[in-house]
């Protein structure tokens, strides 16, 4: 069992690279996504400490992790990463209906 990130996810681990490249530097940019890293990993060995949020979405899980949210599925073989994002987003608007 693994993760896999979707496309948004994928756009969201991105984005927080850059930002985080641009504001702090290239050593803590690398830093916090290996730290985002762990935390996926820690997701595929234990897929229910994240809390279920079936009001955002059907089966959509949300584990906080200093100042982000994972939002995450856990499919039969594998954990679907499906959004990354920053505490003080609306994850309403992040999700589609």
């Amino acid at each position: 069992m693994g993760y896999k990130l979707s496309e948004k996810a994928a756009d969201d681990f991105a984005g927080i690279f850059e930002y985080t490249l641009v504001n702090f530097g290239e050593l803590h940019a690398q830093s916090h996504l290996l730290d985002l890293e762990k935390i996926m990993a820690l997701l595929v060995d234990s897929p229910n400490i994240g809390y279920e949020c079936n009001e955002i979405s059907d089966g959509i899980r949300r584990f906080n992790h200093k100042h982000h949210a994972i939002f995450y599925r856990i499919l039969v073989n594998e954990i679907l990463i499906v959004r990354i994002l920053h505490h003080q987003m609306n994850p309403y608007l992040h999700f589609p209906d």
